[in-house]
């Protein structure tokens, strides 16, 4: 979908087109004088349908990451399909945005959110962002950090039915296992309303199970372990031998294939401290669900996809 920013309102609006706004509309016009101690950070969302209806979704407020004292308002691109998540980011104003963006057909309002790296759908942007000053003083204004994670999870809540595995593997990809690919929904899906140490010891048990079963669905005893490194099979708990011995099998001698197996026997030992801790705070569960989806991810890659193994002889 094509996105528009403009000061003004246009006089001609294309079908399928976004447009975004400078301000909010006050007394019939588009006014842009609100600032949030000097940022001015609110857009006003407008989306022509295909019938060329126009709807008013709400307010946005747009940030970008290390904005100079004198910037006041993000470098928007007068046109774009999607915002870079490395540059920007954003949260809708109120319920009301929210409410009209899963009302939007064909369920583009999700394709919206990501577009716009908006923070209840892009969680790992808005871990980086939510210290930046432009945050802090505009796009979550008046609100303790310690209130955040609730603020955001309140918006989460009218976005959370529709959402499914189509809408997650849009933000994380797919390994092509299905129950795998279950089990990171449900991760991401408990994350999001994780506050008590029942959820965050839920998240890890699931987590654990996830490579578990992924041990179980890719090793293969006869072929996989070194019989002088470990003498008598591993049983289903051992995962770790399991996985650490796939990696020896896959990635033979050579500066990449070391540095590869390398970076994957790292990642396996942090997921194994991660699922096994009993008591966690909020940041440990979240980086435990990113260590599992990266260390998933990067297992489908070499045990499922040989066109990725093309450089191990």
């Amino acid at each position: 979908m094509k996105f528009v920013v403009s000061l003004d309102i246009p006089r001609e609006f294309d079908p399928n087109t976004l447009y975004l706004l400078k301000g909010v509309f006050f007394g019939g016009r588009l006014d842009d004088s609100w600032n949030d101690y000097g940022f001015k950070t609110r857009y006003t969302l407008l989306y022509c349908d295909p019938l060329q209806h126009r709807n008013e979704i709400g307010t946005v407020r747009i940030g970008e990451f290390s904005m100079g004292e004198t910037q006041y308002s993000p470098c928007l691109p007068y046109e774009f399909t999607s915002l870079d998540e490395n540059t920007f980011f954003s949260i809708g104003e109120n319920e009301e945005y929210y409410k009209n963006i899963v009302e939007i057909e064909n369920g583009k309002g999700y394709d919206i959110l990501l577009a716009l790296n908006d923070f209840t759908m892009c969680r790992d942007g808005y871990e980086k962002a939510k210290r930046e000053n432009v945050t802090q003083l505009s796009l979550l204004r008046s609100i303790g950090e310690q209130g955040y994670d609730t603020y955001i999870n309140t918006f989460y809540e009218i976005l959370r039915p529709p959402i499914n595995l189509s809408t997650m593997s849009r933000v994380f990809g797919s390994t092509g296992w299905d129950d795998v690919d279950s089990g990171l929904l449900a991760m991401q899906q408990l994350l999001f309303g994780a506050n008590i140490h029942f959820y965050y010891n839920a998240i890890a048990t699931i987590g654990r199970e996830i490579i578990k079963g992924i041990a179980g669905k890719v090793y293969e005893d006869d072929l996989h372990r070194n019989k002088e490194e470990y003498p008598a099979a591993p049983n289903e708990d051992q995962f770790i031998i399991k996985l650490h011995s796939i990696v020896d099998y896959l990635f033979v001698e050579g500066e990449i294939t070391n540095n590869m197996k390398a970076y994957i026997k790292a990642t396996i030992e942090l997921v194994q401290g991660y699922v096994h801790k009993e008591e966690a705070d909020n940041f440990e569960c979240f980086m435990c669900v990113h260590a599992v989806t990266s260390l998933v991810f990067q297992l489908s890659i070499v045990c499922k996809k040989d066109e990725y193994n093309q450089f191990i002889e």
